[in-house]
């Protein structure tokens, strides 16, 4: 009977050890309501961890394009990202119209984006953290050692050069 215990004990533990760390990023939340009739309900809310981790299977290239593309904005978003976790919420953008409604905000460590309008409610959630922790897998692609050139590649090259 103590070793079935101690064995419940085990896995409860690395239960709560495994949800802690998925959770550590905090989570992703979109809603998506379509107001017309046979309209569709979509909410998926996700351990932002998912993101992060699944930043380590997008191939290096597409990373590094990304890395390029972003280049001359990374330190200020960093940056940007950093000053919005040591402040409390607030609202960054608020835009109301006869029948809309868009809320930008900080609220709990997280950005929410909160658009309403007569064909659609749209609701997104985003830990900072995890934006944070996607920007510096991007940042790090640049400084990885390139793939292997492919053989196609190689060969393509080398007949280009040859003299006539």
């Amino acid at each position: 009977m103590i070793l079935l215990a101690k064995v419940a004990l085990i896995a409860v533990g690395t239960a709560v050890a495994g949800g802690a760390l998925i959770s550590s990023e905090g989570f992703v939340h979109v809603s998506v309501h379509e107001k017309g009739p046979g309209g569709h309900n979509i909410t998926i809310v996700a351990p932002a961890t998912l993101v992060t981790t699944g930043m380590h299977f997008v191939p290096k290239q597409h990373l590094r394009v990304a890395c390029d593309n972003m280049k001359d904005w990374g330190p200020t978003v960093t940056a940007a990202i950093d000053q919005l976790e040591k402040m409390d919420d607030f609202t960054l953008v608020e835009v109301t119209g006869k029948d809309q409604h868009v809320k930008v905000s900080k609220e709990h460590g997280a950005i929410v984006v909160d658009v309403n309008d007569p064909e659609n409610t749209v609701y997104v959630s985003t830990p900072l953290r995890a934006i944070e922790s996607t920007l510096k897998e991007i940042e790090v692609s640049e400084t990885e050692t390139p793939r292997a050139e492919s053989r196609d590649s190689r060969e393509s090259r080398d007949s280009s050069s040859e003299p006539d």
